[in-house]
């Protein structure tokens, strides 16, 4: 009898604590009071933009990825991975672009090259920040006939 009821104690706690942290994850924020309407005074010719709150400003998901060079061009890279699936990643300004660990422009990539690219996606499209170039996969040598 007294197992049992532990028991249940127990499981009601288990529960409590579940339904606390489900709570506690919806925010409800508290309705702004309806202010009388005022004129406005005129406004200056440029606004300062308004700070936005932690909550609506997210970093992006950084992904990475890894693959040999199918094709290499100022704004973008296409690299083919393990699985034989392409990858097209946008490089601009910001992207760094690195081999044998010293910065490099993307002219100096290769096809065949083996490139490491982490990215995140923005607007739909998959903007790489860093592309780290490895030396090119070696051509399998045939051992020589005598």
């Amino acid at each position: 009898m007294i197992r049992q009821a532990t028991a249940w104690m127990v499981a009601g706690m288990f529960l409590a604590s579940l339904t606390g942290m489900a709570l506690a994850q919806t925010s409800t924020a508290p309705a702004a009071p309806a202010a009388p309407a005022a004129p406005a005074p005129a406004a200056p010719a440029t606004k300062a933009p308004a700070a936005k709150s932690t909550d609506t400003m997210k970093k992006p998901m950084m992904h990475t990825a890894t693959g040999t060079v199918k094709s290499a061009a100022p704004d973008s890279l296409m690299l083919v991975g393990k699985d034989k699936k392409e990858l097209s990643v946008v490089l601009d300004k910001d992207t760094k672009l690195t081999k044998a660990r010293k910065a490099i422009e993307a002219k100096n990539i290769a096809e065949k090259d083996t490139a490491t690219v982490s990215y995140a996606e923005a607007d739909g499209k998959m903007m790489a920040k860093t592309v780290k170039i490895g030396a090119a996969k070696a051509a399998a040598k045939k051992p020589a006939t005598p």
